[in-house]
């Protein structure tokens, strides 16, 4: 997160968010755990909601100026509904949401499941941090969507029936995959950030209707 923070690829949001500021997603410095019996059923969103409002009350910030991004724990898988079957297991890699609260208002968040056996969510072998890049491209994914569309009713494809809906992140997916469910070449890049090389995907640039990983 520091490494985008600090990076050109995080100015390709410059042309969604109107501004063109350096370091403005600065990471803090405070983590929290939370400890919880497994459950016997998946967890869902709305358990992620309450998490981030437990986090945000701990921390005192809400709003639109803090990301709030749970990392689950091995084997806890988390499904979008009560019946378990639209899950990070079988269906999504992770994904990004929002909630209101009576309490503090707006809190945006990211989910990331730890072990994500879904088509499409992982790099191949020989990326420069092995395995950690499919957490990486995932992570950065869904921060450039939260960044862009907070509460999913900013920027996203209205237009292009194949790719309706999607965020700038989905718009680029179609270009990571091979043909063994692995992000590619072409489309998950190794690139520089700070310090650091990882291989992510790109993300909608859409003043250069491309997929990039500068502005």
């Amino acid at each position: 997160l520091r490494d985008l923070n600090d990076s050109p690829f995080m100015h390709v949001t410059d042309q969604y968010v109107g501004t063109t500021d350096d370091d403005r997603y600065p990471v803090a410095e405070t983590a929290l755990t939370a400890h919880y019996n497994l459950p016997a059923h998946p967890l869902t969103d709305a358990n992620m909601a309450a998490i981030a409002h437990q986090a945000a009350l701990k921390l005192g910030v809400h709003g639109y100026r803090h990301i709030f991004h749970i990392f689950l724990a091995p084997e806890q898988n988390v499904c979008f509904d009560t019946t378990y079957t639209v899950c990070s297991s079988n269906v999504f890699c992770a994904y990004h949401s929002s909630a209101v609260f009576k309490d503090i208002g707006e809190i945006v968040y990211t989910v990331e499941p730890y072990d994500v056996g879904v088509f499409g969510c992982n790099v191949p072998a020989g990326s420069p941090n092995g395995a950690f890049d499919d957490q990486y491209t995932v992570l950065s994914h869904e921060l450039f969507e939260t960044v862009t569309d907070p509460d999913g009713g900013s920027w996203w494809n209205t237009a292009n029936a194949p790719l309706f809906g999607n965020e700038i992140g989905d718009e680029c997916l179609f270009l990571n995959f091979d043909a063994n469910g692995f992000f590619s070449s072409t489309g998950a890049q190794v690139v520089a950030l700070g310090e650091h090389s990882y291989q992510i995907q790109t993300e909608y640039n859409n003043a250069a209707h491309a997929c990039t990983n500068a502005p």
